[in-house]
């Protein structure tokens, strides 16, 4: 027996094609009657633009008609020991009948070197694109931006380290369909993660990068750098797992990290002075020509880095646009 939707299609189909012979269908009353004619619809009116669209407000204007809200408030996780262990930043928002919540654990954070409260989160939080909310957690030096992207009513939440002055602070503008961040480093533009993984969710707001992985017989190499719009790196991740699961990770630019970055115009060198003898200090340099990139580890110290019988692979060349690392080259 046919399916019964098949049939349904196909009794539309043949009704369509009858002779054009053919008689007019009877009305109900028995009375032949004219078939009407197709007429061309309008496209469905295009939903109206977010209030706010295509640049950042400051939180008291966004809100300012009393039809929308936004309410972040900061809270610290504690251990029996009644210390705090993990800060923790959530987001509220009301918009357009629907309230949405977000929460962003910030390990690396000391809730003690953030030098603004809550209230005053509330009032120096931004609005961009009428859909990315974004709070300021600043230190004395430096901070980090928590992001919180509205996206199908859920918030996709992620963070941003930055670099700044003690007068100084990360300024956020949208641009060219993106929120940028402009801190002492650069500029840089966040793009929306595709899918989730173990540190993005699906939607969460992350700096634009240039990232590769590549297998060999010394071990597994994963390295990402985040770049600022002009393409210097501002932040970078490295991962090496060996055969026997001992690892390496490095990471520098990134909240809770140590590294100190320079920049030249097309070179970014990453130090770590905490070595009593700045001349051992591990330093690591990425340099670039066009859309390629060379990653290198010229010194580092060891037992900071990695764990017993574990290594980091010496060179790592690889190409904005590529998944798969160009080469890398392990200690011989």
């Amino acid at each position: 027996m046919p399916h019964p939707r098949l049939a349904a299609v196909t009794m539309l189909f043949l009704a369509g094609c009858s002779s054009p012979d053919a008689p007019a269908p009877a009305s109900a009353s028995g009375t032949a009657t004219a078939a009407t004619p197709t007429r061309a619809t309008s496209p469905a009116t295009p939903a109206a633009p977010a209030f706010g669209a295509g640049s950042c407000l400051p939180l008291a204007q966004w809100q300012a008609e009393g039809k929308r809200r936004f309410v972040v408030h900061s809270a610290g996780e504690t251990s029996g020991s009644d210390e705090a262990t993990t800060f923790t930043l959530h987001f509220d928002v009301r918009l357009d009948g629907t309230v949405s919540t977000g929460q962003l654990a910030l390990p690396d954070i000391d809730p003690a070197s953030i030098v603004v409260d809550d209230a005053e989160l509330q009032q120096q939080a931004q609005v961009c694109d009428g859909r990315v909310f974004i709070a300021n957690l600043a230190e004395e030096r430096g901070g980090v931006l928590a992001v919180g992207n509205l996206k199908d009513g859920a918030l996709a939440m992620t963070s941003l380290a930055y670099a700044s002055g003690d007068e100084d602070t990360a300024e956020v503008g949208f641009k060219d369909g993106a929120v940028v961040v402009t801190d002492r480093n650069g500029s840089v533009r966040l793009q929306e993660s595709p899918a989730a993984d173990t540190e993005t969710p699906a939607h969460g707001l992350v700096a634009e990068s240039v990232q590769c992985e590549q297998d060999a017989p010394q071990g597994h190499t994963w390295l990402r750098l985040a770049l600022n719009t002009d393409g210097g790196v501002r932040s970078m991740e490295y991962t090496t797992t060996m055969p026997s699961g001992a690892s390496c990770t490095v990471s520098a630019g990134l909240a809770g990290d140590t590294a100190t970055i320079s920049q030249t115009k097309n070179t970014t060198d990453m130090r770590w002075d905490d070595n009593a003898d700045s001349s051992q200090a591990s330093h690591m340099r990425v340099t670039r020509a066009g859309d390629d990139y060379t990653f290198e580890a010229l010194r580092y110290d060891h037992p900071q880095f990695c764990g017993q019988s574990a290594e980091l692979a010496q060179v790592i060349k690889l190409r904005r646009g590529s998944a798969t690392c160009t080469s890398v080259e392990w200690p011989k």
